[in-house]
Parts: structure tokens; sequence; C-alpha cells
């Protein structure tokens, strides 16, 4: 028997909308720990739900801010894989977050110009703790508003203001 958390996908979803709307707005600009960092859907957005066409799949451009993904997630339709950017000061972090596994996939960290190969393997471990450590701020904030049903409320009402924004 595992004591492992489970957290159900539609959370993740949920999640991902909050940093999809999130990178939208001031620029994508958001404090994290302290720290203003910049968070950027890149060129790959997936957005799924049901009915007829229940998958939504993004490509090229900058997929968050189209018309495509607005009239999707209007439609019900949430979003299930993204590339982000997150630059923290001078580092950029690009990876691919999924909901249906919470796996950061094709994770690129800033490069480590050391030769050294204990330090150097000590730096991209501290980039890596970085990047998670960024990521789990975002979900406190995220599920400080979830669990307040009128913030959640008021959420649900700027994305839907920000969507019909075509």
């Amino acid at each position: 028997m595992t004591n492992e958390l489970r957290i159900e996908e539609f959370i993740i979803r949920e999640f991902l909308l909050y940093i999809l709307y999130t990178s939208e707005i001031n620029g994508g600009e958001i404090e994290v720990n302290g720290e203003i960092i910049y968070l950027n859907v890149l060129d790959r957005l997936t957005l799924e739900g049901e009915g007829d066409v229940w998958e939504t799949d993004l490509k090229k451009g900058v997929p968050s801010i189209s018309q495509e993904a607005k009239r999707a997630i209007l439609n019900g339709k949430m979003p299930s894989l993204m590339k982000l950017k997150v630059q923290s000061g001078e580092d950029s972090f690009f990876f691919v977050l999924d909901s249906k596994t919470l796996d950061l996939k094709s994770l690129k960290i800033p490069a480590v110009a050391i030769k050294e190969p204990d330090i150097k393997l000590e730096q991209r471990m501290f980039y890596i703790e970085t990047i998670y450590i960024i990521l789990e701020s975002l979900f406190k904030d995220f599920f400080k508003i979830r669990v307040d049903e009128k913030k959640w409320e008021s959420f649900v009402q700027d994305v839907k203001k920000w969507a019909k924004d075509l």
C-alpha cells in the first residue's frame, strides 16, 4: 500500500487553465516566492472536452492567444498539454506539462558552462529543483483560488471574459 497523493486530472486541467490565463494577463508576469517570473505558452497547446470534436491540438505560432484556443475554452474544453517557457531572472526553462501524468516532458534548463563534472551536476540539479519550486508555488496560488468558492467563481468569470475577447 502506498501513501501516494492522487490528484484528479480535472484539477490538473484547471491548473493548466490557470497557467494559460495567467500567461496571457500582465504580459505573463507573476510573482512567485517574492520574485517576478514570466510565463509564456509556446507553440504547443492541446485542449480536450467532450462531444463530436473532443480535442483541439494547436501548434505553431502563439496558440494560447489564438481564436481557436479561446473558442475551445468557451466550448468547455480544458488544456491537457502545453509547452511552456518560464523566465526567472536570467534563467529560461522550457518544458511540456501534461495533465494526465503531471510530468514535465522535454525539460530544457539553462546551459551550465562549468567544466567540473561534480559542480556541473550540482548546478543542473539546482536548476531542476528551481523549476519544481516555481511550479509548486504556482499550484499553491491556484489552489488558494480553487478552494475559495467566491475567488473561483471570479476567476472563471475573468477567464470567460478573456476568452470572449476574440
